[in-house]
């Protein structure tokens, strides 16, 4: 049982590296501006994270409620293995979306007015691959907003 534990601690250390690399590669983009080669080349990179980070986050919702499993139907540590797995899916989840919202713009499909979503928006809207469905400040229709890098 330890060896387990072992492998999921290591395992979570490595998720919130990727977390952290993430966010840092993020941020270091918008605020500190780069070249647009730079640029495209960070963005490929955010994604592929962004991809690892929820790949992860569901396998370890996977693997803590696989692992409640070996405790007794009463017992605490069932639970605490269920919100442990939970906490890390939300964390990736909401890192994820934090992450979509700070890459690039949204560009409307009536007007083609540039706009950055809010966190709120992004996390509530609709969205089919790179497309979400918000309403433009511009010309106060809702419709499917494409993403520019």
């Amino acid at each position: 049982m330890w060896g387990i534990i072992q492998y999921l601690i290591m395992l979570i250390l490595f998720y919130f590296v990727a977390i952290a690399v993430a966010c840092f590669m993020s941020i270091r983009q918008r605020y500190f501006g780069s070249d647009e080669k730079e640029n495209h080349e960070n963005n490929k990179i955010i994604i592929g994270l962004r991809i690892g980070i929820m790949v992860f986050a569901c396998a370890f919702l996977a693997l803590f409620i696989h692992y409640s499993t070996v405790y007794e139907k009463d017992d605490p540590k069932m639970y605490l293995m269920i919100f442990i797995g939970l906490g890390l899916f939300l964390i990736g989840g909401l890192v994820s979306v934090k992450l979509d919202q700070m890459m690039g713009v949204s560009v409307c499909k009536q007007c083609c007015k540039k706009r950055e979503p809010s966190y709120g928006e992004v996390l509530f809207s609709p969205h089919f691959f790179g497309s979400k469905y918000l309403r433009c400040p511009e010309c106060k229709r809702r419709t499917w907003h494409r993403k520019e890098f």
